[in-house]
């Protein structure tokens, strides 16, 4: 599937686009707003993907749908975003895709796993 990013009202930008693990067993499609854009590096993310700054997408959780087994794990670092929620995963290859609040509508979508990452674009 090919990003189509657009103008919404009230300057919310409203996706459709999809993305997957490695080895393809998860699938997903964003049809909706995309709320906010940015990197996170507090401990957590840093331990749970490997890199040293994480981009990710914040969508409604409404606009995800995913296709396949996610597994969850919530991580023990002291701070971040361990604290207030937990990862969804791939249970076959391994691959972060999502960091799911404790509370709230909202889902992180690890932009790395989007199938055309060109919609990331934070300025820095």
């Amino acid at each position: 599937m090919n990003t189509t990013p657009k103008k919404a009202t009230s300057d919310v930008t409203t996706i459709l686009t999809s993305g997957s693990c490695h080895c393809g067993e998860v699938e997903y499609t964003i049809d909706g707003p995309m709320l906010k854009q940015s990197y996170c590096d507090c401990a957590a993310c840093r331990k749970a993907t490997g890199a040293l700054r994480v981009p990710f997408i914040t969508v409604p959780q409404d606009s995800l749908a995913v296709k396949g087994t996610l597994a969850t794990v919530r991580g023990h670092t002291d701070g971040g975003c361990d604290q207030h929620g937990s990862w969804r995963f791939c249970p076959t290859c391994g691959t972060n895709l999502f960091w799911m609040p404790d509370e709230g509508d909202q889902v992180d979508v690890l932009a790395g796993a989007l199938d055309d990452v060109s919609l990331f674009r934070v300025e820095e």
